[in-house]
């Protein structure tokens, strides 16, 4: 046995037996950990040295370099290097960037390094997977490079079919494998492979990073990957990396994935509020490369009370599309908007931005301006919301061509067996309302608009059977209705409830108010209990409030585990008196129910993505004529303007034939 040989056993029994023997101390962990850090830099040191007085060791340029990134994978990192030896394609370098792991992975590395193609470089503090993919891909110096997580492994024969593939087909720069699924050991093992699509990589990541392989140009041209993205920054890097050109997918099992439950608990939320990041890099483009223009119909904007349309119109607007609206009337409370409006006659409107596509929020809305569309066949979509959807409404809409989808409530689904309809729950901005933890546990409060409906006065009454808790009412003007707050605070008075009525606060205060407070309190009229679904909770939830709500069972399936529901007033006192009991831990089972909820169910860029890629398909289609579309837009605009001019015409002439 040479002396490396035996400095390295003699080195690794010592370590280990130091960490079994004190495994509990973090502190002797931690050092033993440092040292381990030092001996690898010696190490290191002594394998150059010998290397270079052995002729065999010299350094020469490899095909592929490997980069594999790691945290705290003491217990799998072993089994992905040893994959990695057992290709059967050899001319490789591994570079393993370590992103400041404290337990046993550098030991487990330490056995591997008499290998002269691996490298190690190791992270003091964590700074996550991009930023040490991006220093393994400075430290690479090959022709060709892939990516291998630490808790992965490659198959013996996929890298050399891969190389051998880029090595003959110059077109192509990436090429992926399939990948080989499995949880809980051998169980439930799946193959899971695509054939590439730019349009369906952009619906989402199927391509993992343990199966790609790209040429070093793409690196050097586009650069690596983007620090601000996490948890999808693989995905942004193989839309950077495909922008140009097709990657191709090899139907042969690339790598073995291994699935962890270590799953942390922000992970819907990262994964939603970072969607928006990766998309709105490579937004949608028609076929004259240039945003998708859309025309918003809407009753009022920007209405305070309208967020169903603004978190979804500025979502589009993040994605890509080129959005304008028009409005049947001016907003009774409004906010700023940078959204260009139109209050001119929406025929002039449509002649002057010839949009891709119209989207109309409200069935009753749609119905009045179907007609005039009719004449143009523009691709049209339709937000249905509540009370509207009716099985007259939703007919006379869907017999249109032209109308795409109905975007509705899955309330409503079900009564209706039309392929046009689409299920979409309602959404919450994620730029706006984030998960917050310091919440106020005796703080009750309640948005609306200032509308009979929305049963305000119970909201005012419950105020003074629970004075140990303090209440807060927002509420919105809306339809002029200045009269119906102002009774709103003379019940307050009347019945000296303690309750705190706050009027058209700003989107930024109202935040503000439900992050703080630890209780929403929904209230809705018994009639309208079955329509609709509340934006107001799923922004409250998204927060992690405990959410009271009246009973039926849309509403139930709604908040889930995030709340309870009430049938009467005393129910309501009792829910909210309960949490008086709670402990810490009740109150953290709760907050991590909403927020998980709110993100998985109600996040905008998640419940959006069907509608943008229907959006795209829509206007895709259309823009295929777009010239004569657009002159066909003109000429119906046109005629339709001589039309008026000969009807006002024969109005004047059989008045004035009554006159005489």
């Amino acid at each position: 046995m040479s002396g490396i040989s035996k400095f390295i056993l003699i080195f690794y029994v010592l370590t280990k037996l130091l960490s079994l023997l004190f495994s509990s101390t973090d502190k002797l962990i931690f050092f033993i950990n440092k040292f381990n850090y030092l001996f690898l830099l010696i190490f290191k040191l002594k394998i150059s040295n010998y290397m270079s007085k052995n002729p065999t060791f010299k350094n020469q340029i490899p095909i592929l370099s490997i980069i594999l990134p790691t945290f705290n994978r003491g217990k799998y990192i072993l089994d992905a290097i040893e994959s990695i030896q057992a290709m059967s394609f050899k001319d490789w370098e591994l570079i393993i960037v370590d992103d400041g792991s404290v337990d046993q992975t550098n030991i487990a590395i330490s056995k591997c390094l008499v290998d002269e193609r691996i490298h190690y470089f190791y992270n003091e503090t964590n700074q996550g997977a991009s930023f040490a993919r991006n220093l393994g891909l400075q430290k690479s110096t090959g022709k060709y490079i892939s990516y291998l997580d630490s808790d992965n492994t490659y198959t013996s024969s996929f890298m050399s079919h891969a190389i051998e593939f880029l090595e003959k087909n110059q077109n192509f720069d990436l090429v992926y494998g399939a990948l080989l699924t499995s949880s809980h050991g051998k169980k439930n093992k799946q193959i899971l492979f695509k054939e590439f699509s730019r349009r369906q990589l952009l619906k989402g990541n199927y391509i993992d990073m343990s199966t790609i392989v790209h040429r070093r140009k793409l690196y050097e041209l586009f650069g690596g990957f983007d620090e601000s993205i996490e948890r999808l920054d693989d995905w942004d890097l193989i839309l950077k990396y495909t922008q140009n050109n097709d990657a191709k997918g090899l139907e042969i099992v690339a790598a073995n994935y291994r699935t962890l439950d270590d799953i942390r608990v922000t992970d819907n939320y990262l994964l939603n509020t970072n969607f928006v990041k990766v998309l709105s890099k490579w937004p949608p483009r028609n076929i004259n490369v240039s945003p998708l223009k859309v025309l918003y119909v809407l009753n009022s904007y920007p209405q305070l009370s309208e967020s169903y349309a603004e978190y979804e119109l500025r979502k589009m607007c993040d994605f890509g599309f080129e959005i304008e609206v028009w409005r049947r009337q001016k907003p009774d409370s409004l906010y700023h908007s940078d959204i260009k409006i139109h209050d001119e006659d929406l025929r002039e409107v449509v002649s002057k931005i010839k949009p891709d596509l119209i989207h109309i929020h409200w069935l009753g809305i749609a119905k009045i301006i179907l007609p005039f569309i009719d004449d143009l066949n523009i691709p049209t979509t339709i937000r249905a919301h509540s009370f509207d959807t009716t099985k007259k409404s939703i007919k006379f809409c869907t017999k249109r061509s032209f109308v795409k989808k109905i975007y509705c409530f899955p309330q409503h689904f079900d009564d209706f067996n039309d392929a046009k309809l689409k299920i979409q729950n309602t959404v919450f901005d994620t730029k706006i309302f984030k998960p917050h933890q310091n919440k106020n546990k005796r703080l009750v409060v309640r948005g609306a608009a200032a509308l009979p409906s929305k049963s305000l006065p119970f909201f005012i009454r419950l105020a003074k059977e629970l004075p140990d808790f303090k209440f807060i009412l927002a509420v919105v003007k809306c339809h002029d209705n200045d009269d119906y707050i102002n009774e709103l605070k003379k019940l307050a008075s009347s019945i000296s409830s303690p309750v705190e009525i706050r009027t058209n606060l700003s989107r930024e205060s109202y935040t503000e108010l439900v992050s703080e407070a630890g209780i929403y309190l929904h209230t809705v009229e018994k009639k309208l209990m079955n329509v609709g679904m509340p934006i107001s909770i799923s922004e409250a939830m998204a927060t992690g409030c405990y959410v009271v709500a009246s009973n039926n069972e849309p509403m139930k399936c709604y908040i889930g585990e995030s709340g309870k529901t009430y049938n009467d007033m005393s129910e309501a006192k009792k829910i909210i008196k309960d949490t008086e009991l709670w402990s810490d831990h009740e109150w953290d089972k709760t907050w991590k129910n909403s927020v998980e909820r709110a993100f998985a169910k109600h996040a905008d860029e998640t419940i959006l993505r069907p509608m943008f890629f229907d959006w795209i398909d829509f206007a895709a289609k259309k823009n295929q004529s777009s010239i004569i579309k657009d002159l066909k837009i003109e000429i119906i605009y046109q005629s339709k303007k001589i039309a008026n001019s000969f009807r006002q015409i024969g109005r004047l002439l059989r008045g004035k034939i009554r006159r005489k």
